[in-house]
């Protein structure tokens, strides 16, 4: 969890856009079997838990290491972060009939949302050090949900967090 709070914001992009790039590769099999749609529901998968796996690093770590400064309820964000972890595999491979997927894709479009709050309010406060307004944190959750242009503004923040205490 550390390579992804402190790795420059190129390397992020790259590990972030790599499942997508194999999957245009997947598309241009022939498509006469079924494995080629599986290894393309792999690499979505892998593309989105890749990008959950490093907005999860980012809460939990900077929760972890500024704990004595904000106490934000962490518990709520976990339990929404493995909830988009399961909804995610459950949607991309079937699991859920499609009959009754509504109600669970509206829940994990709130637990998305509030994941990307968490995290942009956890950044700016940590940053600022007070208590931060919605107008203080807004741009950083629109980045974070823009996450393929918004990596190459948040990750530097998330260096100087980090290597700001290495030092």
């Amino acid at each position: 969890m550390l390579f992804f709070v402190k790795a420059p914001a190129w390397e992020i992009f790259v590990i972030l856009l790599l499942p997508y790039v194999l999957s245009f590769f997947i598309l241009s099999m022939p498509q006469d079997s079924s494995i080629p749609l599986f290894y393309l529901k792999t690499m979505i998968l892998l593309g989105i838990w890749v990008y959950l796996s490093w907005l999860y690093s980012i809460g939990s770590l900077i929760h972890e290491r500024y704990s004595e400064f904000v106490k934000p309820p962490i518990k709520r964000f976990r339990f929404c972060m493995t909830y988009n972890f399961v909804y995610s595999f459950c949607f991309i491979f079937g699991i859920i009939p499609f009959e009754i997927l509504m109600p669970f894709h509206l829940v994990d479009f709130v637990t998305m949302i509030y994941s990307l709050y968490f995290i942009s309010k956890l950044i700016i406060t940590v940053g600022k050090k007070r208590k931060v307004k919605v107008q203080d944190y807004v741009g950083t959750l629109m980045f974070a949900w823009l996450y393929f242009i918004g990596i190459w503004f948040i990750q530097p923040r998330i260096n100087r967090l980090f290597l700001s205490n290495d030092t």
